[in-house]
């Protein structure tokens, strides 16, 4: 946590990351960002978790 500058609770939600979750950090504030994809989009990723 000290390494990241990040509280406890944004350690946690980075710690089992997720599709489509992050930690966005602008300067001193913290956001959680949920990202989707329109799925036309979605269809161009694919499922293989960025492999």
């Amino acid at each position: 946590m000290d390494t990241l500058q990040v509280e406890a609770s944004g350690y946690r939600l980075i710690q089992f990351s997720r599709r489509g979750v992050c930690l966005y950090k602008c300067g001193n504030e913290r956001y959680c960002l949920c990202v989707k994809a329109p799925d036309h989009k979605a269809a161009l990723f694919g499922s293989a978790g960025g492999r």
